[in-house]
């Protein structure tokens, strides 16, 4: 069973945060400069890049738009290979702002920050590993935003995260034989987090502070063994309950933001993740029918990861070709946390390459729409993962619509 512990760490860390399939994409306009937003932060989505940047805005502020996402992985190894079946997942995103005094601002943040979801053919040459993977989030976050002396804000969020996973795979029994595994959490899960936030502006000079303390969750389910030969029912484990604590690393985002000429802006965010925390999570069964590290059976299972902290860089820039129209780019290179012993096909992870391209238009400055699209391409990933050798190859496509308004 300990290759079913595996995956189940994979599932619930893998899809969550940076260089995973976390959404870090959480507003066209902010995508399209593969966002690079902190020093930025110019719209509802602020609440999401950096809440500080939130006093910028007058009135009453809000946006409402969607992200969807073409993921597609191939495996190879000698003659064999495999490729995921098609998904669509769509992540929403809603944002409330409300300047309620100069200095003062409220916020009501609303998105799908974790939206993952594989599926390789049934019985395929790492079925062992995974068949299906789908883990789904929403994040509630309410923040309030305070300009402290000039140009220099700070801003408080608090985070709600309610989320959900399920998985598949299944275990050879022998040449025709297999137990199929299915693991589905009770409902949903809620996990706690905060920001705190820095933004402060001088002329055409912006810069942002992002610290998050990632939440914390802890995830209860249903661990089923079924067996396509009832004469393995004896040897099969019992049904059971399982949980899971999982803490999300923190991160530090750091962004500058500078117009250098009055139709051109430029922007850079460095993102810094301590995945570095994470090398143990541990699984806790009602049953005592598995085995820890050592052999012994155990109603426990530690699992070894050692985990690295990574570093993304992003780079954007808005052009204002007439007051009503933006073009927007950016490119992101987003190292990997993964180490090679740990490779699998439910997130064949490596270094990526995200291009980001996009436009927006404003009317009559209470309106504003904008559409993005985005290229995430990962370096070429060959595994040292004894389950399952091979080559991995997959890239991501991102189309996202946003609608704004301003009253």
């Amino acid at each position: 069973m300990r290759k079913f512990l595996i995956l189940l760490f994979t599932i619930v860390t893998s899809v969550i945060y940076a260089s995973g399939f976390a959404l870090p994409e959480q507003g066209a306009k902010a995508i399209s400069m593969s966002n690079a937003f902190t020093a930025v932060a110019d719209d509802a989505s602020a609440l999401f890049y950096n809440p500080a940047g939130i006093t910028q805005l007058d009135g009453i502020n809000f946006n409402l738009g969607a992200t969807l996402l073409m993921p597609k992985s191939t495996w190879k190894h000698n003659s064999d290979s495999a490729e995921s079946k098609d998904s669509y997942p769509v992540s929403p995103q809603f944002n409330f702002v409300y300047k309620v005094m100069p200095k003062l601002a409220f916020g009501l943040g609303v998105s799908a920050p974790f939206a993952a979801k594989i599926e390789w053919a049934d019985g395929w040459a790492g079925s062992e590993l995974i068949e299906i993977m789908n883990f789904q989030s929403v994040d509630i976050s309410p923040t309030i935003a305070y300009e402290v002396v000039k140009g220099l804000t700070f801003a408080l969020t608090y985070d709600l995260g309610i989320a959900a996973v399920e998985l598949r795979k299944r275990v050879k029994l022998s040449s025709s034989d297999y137990m199929l595994v299915q693991m589905g959490s009770d409902g949903q899960t809620l996990g706690h987090g905060f920001k705190a936030s820095l933004f402060y502006k001088w002329n055409d000079l912006r810069t942002g502070l992002v610290f998050k303390y990632g939440k914390s969750y802890h995830f209860e389910g249903n661990a089923d063994f079924d067996v396509s030969n009832p004469i393995f029912n004896p040897s099969k484990p019992s049904d059971q309950k399982m949980s899971v604590n999982l803490t999300l690393p923190m991160e530090l985002i750091w962004g500058i933001s500078y117009k250098v000429l009055p139709e051109l802006l430029l922007s850079f965010d460095a993102q810094y993740t301590m995945w570095s925390s994470y090398d143990e999570l541990r699984f806790k069964f009602t049953k005592e029918e598995f085995t820890d590290e050592n052999g012994a059976p155990s109603k426990e299972s530690i699992i070894k990861k050692d985990w690295k902290d990574v570093l993304a860089l992003r780079f954007g820039l808005e052009y204002k070709v007439m007051p009503e129209l933006s073009l927007r780019a950016g490119y992101t290179y987003d190292f990997n946390p993964v180490p090679d012993e740990t490779l699998d096909p439910s997130l064949p992870d490596n270094d990526r390459h995200i291009v980001g391209l996009g436009v927006g238009y404003n009317i009559k400055n209470m309106i504003q729409l904008d559409l993005a699209y985005s290229y995430v391409v990962f370096t070429e990933r060959k595994s040292s993962n004894e389950e399952l050798l091979g080559t991995y190859n997959t890239h991501v496509n991102i189309v996202s619509f946003t609608a704004g308004f301003n009253f």
